[in-house]
């Protein structure tokens, strides 16, 4: 869900509206739901006013939305948890608990049309409506719904028509193509209440702000039944049958016009029309055109209001006005000459006296004025002097109440300081007792069993025949090559982690990003920006192998390592926590490379030398364990499969190649037998990092695990990312997987909804050019799939990624091709060329900038090879 608002005007007496730090409120007015519903915010919910504080870049919010506009606001904090801090809410009406920033701010779908109340639909005829609500309209520019009574009508646009100094707004119906495919010159009727039923009307009524919007046409097109009705302008109605070769002049001159008559009358004997009712409103303004005799009819003076007109008028004019006028001038003065000059004689004194008194009454005015002027002055001074008393007086009882707060809030903490570090020291000398009674438990374990053993030789030796029976026992046990394994296996228990200070949600997802990008790039090695973070945060979550590729050099493990330390799931012990780094060998063949093998003469298992095997039975032992403290099973696990293509992959990874489109669901992996000893439990939380290089000495990637897989490009360019902001909340620790599942995965079928309501239609008609330049039969060139698998993984991926806010407005679209798309591209010769030419037409209408320079660099090196194209 998506909070809809809009701003409050503020007074900034300092004008300072570039100042990034100056705050202000804005007014929650709707949640908008997945499908584009809206659902209205409760005034409860935000104490108090109804408001929240933004923080800082208020003025961005000022310079992009006026007051009377609605925006979205993607993220805000609650500034007080603590049932004190809500008290203290209730009894400060200027304090808010909900705080945001101005960059949180973004523009309002496209997909919403605002509803205009009127008085009745304007005059179908010329597009006109005479009320004090017409002038209201003049700076739209979108179209919009008109409401009358009851029932909303469109959409409209405004069109703005000049007659000589006065501008006139005409309605117009909206020819382009809209959800509700109407035709050219119709406009839909559907009653309110249907609006409010299907929850797709959004009604304002704010701080003075009144207004309404339809949120979606897809679901008015879908769920409102609605009437179509003709709204064509006798204009555009003659220039309509006009074209239908009734007349194939465009002039309206009336033997034109009984032409055109003529010809109606005739086409209609021979042909059936469309619409008849177009037909008789066309022959009764041809009616009313010739049987009035002078040129002042409507059709006549609407081509003269016109620019066409106008400008044909004005020209005629000015180069004919002295022939037109020049002897009814001559005639005018010579008769008027006596009469001019008799008014000229009897009002010249009059005149005179005028110009005295005016002169006169001037001065005095002159005077009065300049003694206003004077005692304005001097009331000015006083005043002025009056509020410097005043606001240094506030400003002294401002400034000694901050001294007292300061006072009291840095005395709090000191002793919350004093508190945090009394507790680690009893928590490090507890863990010391910990591990010393460990000790000595061991040790005593140890002196029970050696004097147990002590017993049995003293028994033996003190009964001489039981000798004989040992001797054969012993002789029996060296006889067999192997036997039972008897030894109780060592439970392997990780590294605690610490749990996050913070949740992850909707809201707070974008801090948290934040939070791993300022984390990350603390490090020595490859910087990441915003949008890196959140994109490398999707990818994990939503596939199951994420491989990253890349020259020697890039920075490819470190990121892995340096994102699994953001992330809290990396102990300060190597791979004793919830992250393993396993280094692949060359010569790996089979899933016992990876995890071990079963030994059936002893029905043991033998373990790799990786440790997933451990890893994953600590996991177990995490969650059947009980323990509070042990918290590793709800968390994240990520393993890393370093330079993973030395030995093919397909091979060594097959156990879990499977179940990459269900992992979501966790999975058991049998080893060979039905005891806990031979099964692991694949948690849904475990994610596998692959990193890879493209040169000789590695094993290529097969298709099919590149269709399960996301492969994300690490190039030689690192991101200058000196200043980074400190807009985050400090998690410091490890967040639940469950969290981080519904900040950053969704659902197929959510997806769906989204697809159907509009929300991923700029994706949709991307992927569907993309789709046609790959697979197109046009080119002989071997076409390049991409499969459903795929297509669901690129949606998935922007569902969620689109509400992440990407910097410098890049669309996540970008980086789901150049993750899903690009790196399942081989092919060659001339023909496949074009394919990819084709392709990187696309991406720069899209400007999917990532994608564009992948398929060059594929284009370039293909260029050198003998057209072989390749990104892996």
């Amino acid at each position: 869900m998506r909070l809809i608002v809009h701003g409050l005007k503020t007074s900034n007496t300092n004008n300072d509206t570039n100042n990034d730090r100056v705050s202000g409120y804005v007014v929650p007015i709707a949640y908008e739901n997945d499908d584009m519903t809206v659902t209205y915010t409760n005034p409860i919910d935000f104490p108090n006013n109804n408001r929240i504080w933004i923080s800082s870049g208020f003025p961005y919010i000022e310079n992009s939305f006026p007051s009377d506009k609605i925006f979205y606001l993607n993220s805000h904090y609650n500034g007080y948890e603590d049932d004190n801090s809500s008290n203290e809410i209730l009894n400060d009406p200027t304090k808010c608990k909900y705080f945001s920033l101005g960059k949180h701010a973004s523009t309002i779908s496209s997909d919403y049309k605002q509803i205009y109340k009127l008085p009745a639909l304007p005059d179908i005829r010329t597009g006109r409506l005479e009320s004090y609500a017409v002038s209201l309209l003049s700076s739209v520019v979108h179209p919009f719904f008109a409401l009358v009574g009851d029932y909303v009508y469109g959409p409209f646009q405004i069109k703005k028509n000049k007659i000589n100094e006065d501008e006139h707004i005409v309605f117009e119906t909206v020819d382009t193509k809209t959800p509700l495919d109407l035709k050219s010159n119709h406009i839909a009727k559907f009653a309110l209440n249907d609006l409010i039923e299907q929850k797709i009307l959004l009604k304002v009524e704010s701080h003075g702000l009144e207004a309404m919007y339809i949120t979606s046409l897809h679901i008015l097109k879908s769920s409102v039944p609605f009437e179509t009705i003709d709204y064509i302008s006798d204009s555009k109605l003659i220039q309509y049958y006009q074209s239908l070769d009734f007349a194939k002049d465009d002039s309206i001159s009336k033997s034109q016009a009984k032409s055109l008559s003529i010809s109606i009358q005739r086409y209609l004997h021979n042909n059936a029309v469309e619409h008849p009712e177009r037909i008789s409103r066309l022959q009764m303004v041809l009616d009313q055109f010739l049987n009035k005799e002078d040129q002042e009819f409507s059709i006549i003076k609407q081509y003269l209001d016109s620019e066409q007109g106008r400008a044909f008028l004005n020209g005629f004019l000015s180069k004919n006005k002295e022939n037109i006028l020049k002897d009814h001038i001559k005639d005018l003065q010579k008769e008027n000459a006596p009469i001019v000059e008799e008014l000229r004689a009897k009002y010249q004194n009059q005149i005179e006296d005028l110009k005295k008194k005016y002169t006169d009454e001037k001065l005095d005015i002159d005077n009065n004025i300049a003694q206003l002027r004077q005692d304005f002055e001097k009331e000015k001074e006083s005043i002025k002097q009056q509020s410097e008393e005043i606001h240094n007086s506030k400003l002294n009882e401002a400034l000694e109440h901050l001294q007292t707060q300061i006072a009291l809030k840095t005395k709090e903490l000191n002793n919350i300081s004093s508190l945090v570090d009394l507790e680690q020291k009893i928590t490090q000398k507890q863990g010391v007792l910990d591990h010393v009674q460990g000790q000595i438990n061991s040790k005593q374990g140890e002196l029970n069993k050696f004097e147990q053993m002590v017993n049995q030789q003293r028994t033996l030796l003190q009964n001489p025949h039981q000798l004989s029976d040992k001797a054969v026992e012993f002789a029996t046990l060296r006889s067999i090559m192997t036997g039972a394994n008897n030894i109780k296996e060592e439970i392997y228990e990780p590294e605690k982690l610490t749990p996050a200070a913070y949740q992850v949600t909707g809201e707070t997802r974008i801090s948290y990003i934040n939070y791993l990008q300022r984390h990350i790039n603390q490090r020595d090695g490859r910087k990441l920006s915003y949008n890196g973070t959140a994109n490398l945060m999707t990818t994990v979550m939503q596939t199951y192998l994420t491989i990253f590729n890349g020259l020697p050099g890039v920075g490819k493990t470190s990121t892995v390592h340096h994102f699994a330390d953001a992330l809290g799931i990396k102990g300060p012990i190597e791979n004793k926590a919830n992250f393993l780094n396993v280094a692949v060998a060359r010569g790996w063949t089979s899933s016992k490379d990876l995890l071990g093998n079963k030994n059936a003469l002893r029905m043991s298992y033998e373990e790799g030398r990786t440790g997933i095997y451990s890893m994953l039975k600590a996991l177990e032992y995490a969650k059947s364990s009980g323990k509070d403290d042990i918290i590793n099973h709800q968390m994240l696990s990520i393993i890393l499969l370093d330079e993973a293509n030395l030995s093919p992959m397909e091979h060594y990874w097959s156990d879990f190649l499977s179940i990459c489109d269900t992992f979501h669901e966790g999975k058991n992996l049998n080893l060979g037998g039905k005891s806990n000893t031979f099964t692991l439990n694949l948690p849904p939380s475990l994610r596998f990092i692959a990193t890879i290089n493209t040169d000789a000495t590695v094993e290529p990637l097969s298709d099919r695990l590149l269709d399960r897989a996301s492969v994300i490009t690490l190039t030689n360019e690192n991101n200058n990312l000196d200043n980074l902001s400190l807009d985050d909340l400090g998690f410091n620790g490890a967040v639940p997987y469950q969290e981080l599942a519904e900040a950053f995965m969704i659902s197929r079928e959510q997806t769906l909804k989204l697809q159907n309501s509009g929300k991923l239609e700029l994706e949709r008609n991307a992927l569907a050019k993309i789709r046609h330049a790959l697979e197109s039969d046009a080119r002989s060139a071997h076409p390049v799939y991409i499969s459903n698998r795929k297509m669901n993984a690129i949606y998935n991926y922007c569902a969620v990624a689109n509400q992440l806010a990407f910097e410098n407005d890049v669309p996540p679209l970008d980086f789901a091709i150049a993750q899903h798309v690009i790196p399942k591209i081989r092919g060659y010769g001339k023909d496949f060329k074009e394919r990819l030419i084709d392709l990187d037409k696309v991406c720069r209408e899209y400007r999917l900038s990532q994608s564009n320079q992948l398929v060059k660099q594929i284009l370039d090196n293909g260029s050198e090879f003998a057209d072989t194209f390749s990104l892996l």
